[in-house]
């Protein structure tokens, strides 16, 4: 952090602000599954919301998830196995993901252009 602080230290407060946010500013060097969509959200119905709800309301009351196929934002499925496996469009997952973070994520429709790929970001969470 001090060495982010350091060029901008004597000017104004706004000055190294300013700086320490073009210093930061990460967005330029992330892969595109990190970034934030630009243009249209993907399609993302209510019903979808509805799906991720109930997930994490049965985690919440079991402590785990239950075998299902969920969606995805922009047409992916997340496939939850009984032995706790999961598989997104038919590609195994080497560690699982944090399902409960997901669920409260995907459970609100303002959230579902927050990552540009939600299947690239999920595979790339797991490993």
């Amino acid at each position: 952090m001090n060495s982010a602080l350091g060029p901008h230290r004597g000017l104004s407060q706004e000055q190294r602000i300013a700086g320490l946010v073009n210093v930061m500013n990460f967005s330029r060097t992330l892969p595109r599954p990190f970034k934030t969509r630009p243009g249209p959200a993907p399609s993302w119905s209510v019903e979808s919301c509805e799906l991720w709800a109930d997930l994490l309301r049965a985690m919440n009351a079991q402590g785990k998830p239950y075998s299902c196929l969920m969606p995805l934002p922009g047409e992916s499925f997340l496939m939850i196995e009984d032995d706790g496996a999961h598989t997104i469009d038919g590609v195994g997952l080497p560690r699982q993901l944090p399902l409960h973070d997901i669920a409260v994520w995907l459970s609100n429709p303002n959230r579902r252009a927050a990552v540009s790929e939600w299947d690239s970001f999920l595979i790339a969470v797991s490993w």
